[in-house]
């Protein structure tokens, strides 16, 4: 999380579960940049992360292993939408990486997700 702010931002971040929703409160001072590890805030679960802050922040998700030789990270939305276009994503062939599309619902009412990946045409 970055708060490119000169006040403290008071963020709350929602770890949408399986076994339900749990909100956190955190703090970032001004002008700075903070992780926060899953693990320690929720232990071993999975889960999509909801960030509401009361002052703009950036929120993103990284991912690391082989002490931090290697990751991954992505930027999050900045508010829900019906479509979104993603730059890249491979399967099928040995690309030497899975690609995931990462979907979360943050409403109470279950919706559909049309997966939007599509068998490629022959050649």
């Amino acid at each position: 999380m970055l708060n490119p702010n000169p006040t403290q931002a008071k963020v709350t971040l929602t770890y949408m579960t399986e076994a339900g929703p749990k909100a956190l409160d955190k703090t970032i001072p001004p002008n700075s940049r903070a992780s926060y590890s899953m693990a320690s805030d929720i232990g071993a679960a999975d889960a999509s992360i909801k960030v509401t802050s009361d002052v703009p922040v950036v929120a993103e998700r990284s991912m690391y292993r082989n002490n931090r030789r290697e990751g991954s990270c992505s930027i999050g939305a900045t508010a829900p939408a019906k479509d979104f276009f993603l730059a890249e994503g491979a399967t099928g062939y040995d690309v030497g990486f899975t690609t995931y599309v990462l979907v979360q619902n943050p409403q109470t009412p279950p919706t559909t997700y049309p997966s939007p990946i599509r068998p490629l045409p022959a050649r």
